[in-house]
């Protein structure tokens, strides 16, 4: 008796339709284990903030079911708001978590806490940022942010005298930011020590739309409801 073998077209045929079987099964299950699992878990975690906070939370799928929005306010008033989106822009994936809300604000210009920058970096920077006058800086400033924003940050310099542990201060006015930054600075201190790293620095953003802080990164829901506290804890006592 000879060994078992597959000599024909049909046995061969037979033997690449179960591989092809083999390596979409695989597919399903990386699938279900990135994808469909983690957003579930998601979706949990959020669901019990949502009680346990008493905060509305949405969630919304992009156009062509393309990315992710996550948009938390709170069950009574509108006095902030945050979003987590999840997006891609071309070939870049865009992650990024913010805080909103009405206050504090400053006057005109804005104030802007962000990781901490060498001698050079900071240097650069406001070259950078002191270019911004013009019509070619508005289009680059609303790149990095919204149309919004853009005309307040044309300007910014870093404050001489103002020292944050791993920040830099940024602003169009000096005398705003002092106060800004006394009161951030205690926040800031406890946030790092739970989340070193420039990657999950909460950039502080001040102008007079409104206070915003935002993290370059989707946040998971712990720490989304870390960001919402710390906003909350630096906008107390402000007038809306």
């Amino acid at each position: 008796m000879r060994p078992y073998q597959i000599d024909t077209a049909e046995g061969v045929s037979w033997l690449g339709l179960a591989g092809f079987a083999a390596l979409l099964a695989g597919f399903g299950l990386l699938f279900l284990f990135t994808a469909i699992l983690p957003a579930r878990r998601e979706a949990r975690a959020l669901e019990a903030l949502s009680q346990r906070r008493a905060w509305r939370v949405q969630r919304e799928l992009g156009s062509g079911g393309k990315g992710t929005r996550i948009r938390v306010t709170p069950a009574a008033g509108a006095d902030w708001q945050a979003e987590v989106s999840r997006y891609q822009n071309g070939n870049v994936q865009i992650r990024t978590t913010e805080y909103r809300a009405r206050a504090p604000r400053v006057a005109q210009g804005a104030v802007v806490i962000g990781p901490g920058l060498g001698g050079g970096e900071a240097a650069l920077a406001e070259r950078l940022l002191g270019s911004m006058e013009g019509a070619v800086g508005q289009v680059l400033l609303e790149g990095l942010t919204d149309a919004q924003l853009a005309p307040y940050l044309a300007g910014l310099r870093r404050v001489p005298g103002i020292e944050l542990p791993r920040a830099t201060v940024l602003a169009s006015g000096a005398a705003e930011a002092a106060p800004l930054a006394a009161r951030f600075a205690p926040l800031l201190a406890t946030w790092q020590g739970h989340t070193p790293g420039d990657e999950g620095f909460p950039i502080l953003i001040v102008s007079p739309e409104g206070t915003r802080l935002r993290l370059r990164q989707a946040a998971d829901p712990a720490r989304l409801e870390s960001l919402i506290d710390l906003g909350a804890a630096l906008t107390e006592g402000d007038p809306a």
